[in-house]
């Protein structure tokens, strides 16, 4: 799967499930850093694209709700 213009053009692209090619891997990593000027990051339209992507992808896998017909 390849977004364009989230994920940069010299990055490779990783095959759907089920393709015959290289094995799709996930994996999951948890930072914490400082000294970011958080407000301005997302002044960067690529930095907004991602989150509002990645939000997306989270909300896609959440569970409805039984109270929700």
């Amino acid at each position: 799967m390849f977004i364009p213009g989230i994920m940069g053009s010299n990055l490779k692209s990783v095959p759907e499930a089920g393709q015959e090619s290289e094995p799709v891997c996930q994996v999951q990593v948890q930072v914490s850093a400082t000294g970011f000027d958080h407000e301005g990051a997302f002044k960067v339209m690529q930095t907004r694209h991602f989150t509002l992507y990645s939000l997306i992808k989270i909300a896609a896998q959440a569970k409805r709700p039984s109270c929700v017909a």
